[in-house]
């Protein structure tokens, strides 16, 4: 067995360790065949099995830990970062997973929100939301302005990924508290040995009281990866009560396979990077989708298959994630070929599925859409078919109080404009933003309105971009 050691940029670093046939403390596992496993690290985007990473990983007989605790598999929910460890397909079966770990990345309050940046701070961390981002029940709506909406200082639990800068690109945001108190995961910095204190992101820890686990001189150093868990002081400090350090050393065998979703964390150099602070490499024969090599940079989120071999996680894939900037908020035309709004949607291994209707349906699918169903779809403009829709997620919804269509203003002459090829049309009632008809042509709006014997007229369109 080779040893590789890894400074893990997450929360899942003990997890990981699992993944690797390790406990917490790098110790080995016993009872888990290393041939042919496979370790991925990614979020959850669809049930009836795991699906991650586009992957389905059947779980009757996983280990399942959700935030430390022995959990099942109905405690798992889309947008949650897990680490698995599965043994590989024989086949034509799924992939069988034997663990399943995940950790929310900072339960906290929330203390701001940024609405034009898409931004807020939870317990001090900065974390940004896409439209890809999922939220769970009580965030109303589903949505940055669900989050606007909420009381300050409303206790929320993220799942995400980190980047370089000390920010959380949020996969999963849920409200109210999880019961086990304060937690954020990150990178020491400011420490103050004398004090006890130290910052990760805008947060202040003191670790004077704390019980202190895994650090090899018995105290945190300056750059450490570390988990804490405390309680807020009046002055907003995090006293700690438990602190433990998230580094570890990755034990794999040659040839395993490896899928790792996340940010790019560090460019090592022309043909090394890592993602979540797993170090990765590439060379000729590595395939890059939606985008070359050129495009590797700092806090790009892409999805990493390969293989561990002479030493180094040999990238044999990676995919970049499109924006999902697009978004449309409307009923079902028809399903086969899925159809809203006149505008032909088609999805991929990538596609998150919620059902957030009264049915409450999982797993949910393409199969269970109805003509008429309501939906929120957000994705990309096909590079291959303009006007197709690729959808990053798809959402069945509560019955929908309107419509909506965000997208690039086209064919720009007032009163009209398109969006996608639907012809968007306003009147004396619609609330239209200063200088929009001189300013829409190729810019990303969004429209608010209802059909009309046929036709989207607005009620509201703004820009977006």
């Amino acid at each position: 067995m080779k040893t590789l050691s890894v400074i893990l940029f997450s929360v899942f670093l003990g997890a990981f360790a699992v993944l690797s046939g390790c406990d917490s403390d790098g110790n080995s596992v016993a009872g888990i065949d290393r041939g042919g496993l496979r370790g991925v690290f990614g979020s959850i985007t669809g049930f009836g099995s795991v699906i991650v990473n586009g992957e389905h990983y059947e779980t009757d007989s996983a280990a399942i830990r959700v935030n430390g605790a022995p959990a099942a598999i109905g405690d798992l929910e889309v947008g949650y970062v897990v680490a698995i460890q599965a043994n590989l397909p024989q086949s034509d079966s799924s992939s069988r997973a034997v663990t399943i770990e995940f950790a929310h990345i900072v339960i906290g309050p929330m203390s701001a929100v940024v609405a034009a940046e898409n931004r807020i701070t939870v317990l001090g961390q900065s974390v940004s939301v896409s439209d890809t981002t999922a939220y769970g029940p009580g965030i109303n709506p589903a949505s940055i302005d669900g989050l606007s909406a909420l009381p300050v200082d409303t206790v929320l639990r993220v799942s995400g990924f980190n980047g370089t800068d000390g920010e959380v690109l949020a996969t999963r945001i849920e409200s109210g508290a999880s019961g086990s108190g304060l937690e954020v995961t990150g990178i020491v910095a400011d420490l103050n040995s004398s004090l006890q204190t130290f910052r990760i992101g805008g947060l202040t820890v003191n670790y004077g009281l704390a019980n202190l686990q895994g650090f090899s001189d018995g105290q945190p150093q300056e750059g450490n990866r570390i988990n804490v868990e405390g309680s807020l002081d009046s002055g907003g400090v995090l006293v700690a009560s438990e602190l433990e350090l998230k580094e570890i050393k990755l034990e794999v065998d040659e040839g395993d396979e490896f899928e790792i979703e996340g940010l790019i964390t560090a460019i090592l150099s022309a043909t090394r990077f890592s993602v979540s602070g797993v170090t990765v490499s590439i060379d000729d024969q590595t395939v890059f989708e939606h985008g070359d090599a050129s495009m590797l940079d700092l806090n790009v989120r892409v999805e990493v298959e390969g293989r561990f071999e002479d030493d180094i996680f040999r990238a044999e894939e990676v995919e970049f994630r499109p924006n999902g900037s697009l978004r449309i908020e409307a009923g079902v035309d028809s399903v086969n070929p899925l159809s809203v709004l006149g505008i032909v949607v088609q999805t991929n291994s990538q596609t998150i599925f919620e059902d957030k209707s009264p049915a409450e349906l999982r797993p949910f699918s393409l199969a269970d859409i109805d003509p008429a169903d309501p939906l929120r779809i957000t994705g990309y403009e096909s590079p291959t078919t303009p006007g197709v829709i690729i959808a990053t997620g798809i959402t069945r919804t509560e019955p929908l109080e309107g419509l909506k269509l965000r997208g690039i203003a086209e064919n720009v002459s007032a009163p009209e404009f398109s969006i996608l090829g639907v012809l968007v049309i306003t009147d004396d009632d619609t609330d239209i933003e200063d200088n929009f008809f001189a300013n829409a042509e190729g810019r990303l709006v969004e429209a608010h309105g209802s059909t009309v014997s046929g036709s989207f007229v607005a009620d509201k369109v703004e820009f977006e971009d």
